[in-house]
């Protein structure tokens, strides 16, 4: 049913008893992950609250009845809990966590759309002093997965819900908040200083809400699609409000089934945010682009394992203990997820020591992971295209690669395209070079012409800036019928994790496309061996 109110209301002025902090989270179908969430907003947790005045306000938005919260379980967290009950149940959590702002006496809100987020010890102090500090000012708290990489990925290696459990047991928490550091991984391929286009635990005044207000309740999509981006990018652009995070601090998102986080299908996954983003893109006329302001900081880093960026990793011995309760000796009978830490450090070990300048393939140089090798090979065996399109032939060793898999499949010719005419790349029977700058749209036209009706696999493989490798996509995606890929080579470059200064690369085209392109979806099957070139670079064609 639809409410009567606005799509998105307005703040009231706030009531005679009025405190310092009112928290809304929102829960669904998850009382194993509230427990802990509930446990880390108590004065039992949080640090330097003691002269705080704050509640929090719990909304149930639908569980089935084993998975209900209910007014006596939260008595065991403080009197500051309460649960609000809901006239309608939506799909949404948008409705419920206006409700919990309409109900809120707070002069303060912290807003969490998913409350399978655990927090350290901090937050609300670091938030509400954020808040003071810059006022006017929105305060993001810095979001992470627990477990051993990105959630998703690390689901289809093996990490599930005991995995997790016992991650937190081997840390003893919640004696110590900050140890969450030890076991989790920062949201995206990101740290500190980045950028950020959302926050599950999102500070914000009152009276700012009051001005801007809530959630839009035209996010009607399971799970709230934009909405969270939506009201960070409207509270964070307006007029003199400062955007503010805490250093040494964070939400801890832990594995509960969500609807996007936690979908073990990258194809599913990435169509789910594309059609989110695809709304969003309906109801504002645009694309999201964040809020595009300089970022403030509170806060402090408290532990070692927090001090982490991209030139600072995490040792994996911690997740390497969780994912063999049964001990390490003999083989191992179910997979277990490879740390995100230990992938990036391999990579960038072989990168280093030039082990992959020496790869040949029947006597040629073709300088490339034999990983990749294989993968390339995978895909040529399952998808037997027609054409294999390659951009940037190089010495050609690539080129004489993929026209091999095509002899030993039996089918398939490759099309080579580079600027610089050698006469010395190898040739084969099933190999044709073509001399042009790849994304030029008469090279392009060129292309085409050859590969006319044919079925395609496109490898850019020109390694160069994010715009000359978007366009070249651009170019030859069409080429591509559903289950072939475009793979997207060399996207470890520009601090992925190796020669940070290259500049916007391929990695960056790789997420320009996606944020714009729907039909493509990261397919990690290709990566399975953790090591790649081309991380998050193949891109198979899923509609």
């Amino acid at each position: 049913p639809k409410s009567n109110l606005p799509r998105t209301p307005l703040a009231s002025r706030a009531p005679a008893d009025a405190i310092d902090l009112t928290v809304v989270v929102v829960f669904h179908n998850m009382k194993r992950e509230a427990a802990r969430t509930l446990h880390s907003l108590s004065r039992s947790y949080q640090d330097g609250v003691a002269d705080t005045t704050y509640e929090v306000v719990v909304i149930d938005n639908g569980s089935a009845p084993e998975q209900a919260i209910t007014q006596a379980e939260l008595s065991e967290y403080g009197p500051e809990f309460r649960l609000l009950a809901l006239d309608e149940i939506h799909p949404s959590p948008v409705s419920a966590l206006n409700a919990g702002i309409r109900a809120g006496r707070g002069r303060n809100f912290a807003l969490m759309i998913d409350g399978a987020h655990v927090l350290t010890p901090g937050v609300l102090r670091w938030g509400l002093a954020g808040l003071d500090t810059y006022a006017p000012a929105v305060v993001a708290t810095q979001q992470w997965y627990v477990g051993p990489g990105q959630q998703g990925d690390a689901m289809a290696a093996g990490y599930d819900r005991d995995y997790e459990d016992r991650l937190f047991g081997q840390i003893a928490w919640p004696s110590n908040g900050y140890r969450l550091f030890e076991i989790s991984h920062f949201i995206g391929d990101r740290d500190w200083l980045d950028g950020l286009w959302e926050s599950n635990c999102l500070f914000v005044t009152r009276a700012t809400l009051e001005q801007v207000g809530g959630f839009d309740e035209s996010f009607d999509l399971p799970g709230g699609g934009y909405t969270n981006l939506d009201l960070y990018e409207r509270v964070a652009a307006a007029p003199e409000v400062t955007v503010v995070t805490m250093m040494g601090e964070g939400s801890f998102h832990q594995l509960h089934g969500g609807d996007t986080t936690n979908r073990t299908d990258a194809a599913e996954r990435r169509t789910k945010v594309f059609d989110y983003s695809q709304q969003y893109a309906d109801l504002r006329g645009r694309a999201f682009h964040g809020p595009g302001k300089p970022i403030h900081y509170v806060g402090a880093i408290r532990s070692q394992a927090a001090r982490r960026s991209r030139s600072r990793r995490l040792s994996a011995e911690a997740f390497a203990e969780a994912a063999a309760p049964g001990g390490l000796d003999g083989p191992p009978t179910t997979p277990s997820p490879l740390p995100e830490e230990l992938v990036k450090a391999f990579t960038e070990g072989v990168y280093r020591t030039l082990p992959w300048s020496g790869t040949s393939w029947l006597g040629e140089p073709v300088r490339t992971p034999p990983t990749d090798l294989l993968a390339y090979q995978e895909i040529v065996a399952s998808v037997r295209p027609d054409w294999v399109v390659q951009t940037g032939s190089g010495d050609g060793g690539r080129s004489l690669f993929l026209a091999s898999m095509c002899e030993l499949v039996g089918h398939g010719q490759v099309l080579s395209v580079d600027p610089e005419p050698d006469p010395n790349r190898p040739q084969h029977p099933r190999l044709t070079y073509l001399t042009g700058r790849p994304h030029h749209v008469d090279v392009a036209e060129q292309v085409r012409e050859r590969v006319g009706d044919g079925s395609a696999l496109v490898v850019l493989g020109s390694v160069t800036d994010r715009h000359s490798t978007s366009e070249e996509f651009e170019r030859y995606a069409p080429l591509v019928p559903v289950g072939s890929y475009v793979v997207i080579t060399d996207t470890i470059v520009n601090g992925h994790p190796v020669w940070a200064g290259f500049g916007p690369g391929p990695a960056e085209a790789v997420k320009q496309i996606l944020a714009r392109n729907g039909k493509f979806a990261v397919d990690p099957s290709m990566e399975k061996y953790a090591l790649s070139f081309n991380p998050s670079g193949y891109l198979r064609r899923v509609r």
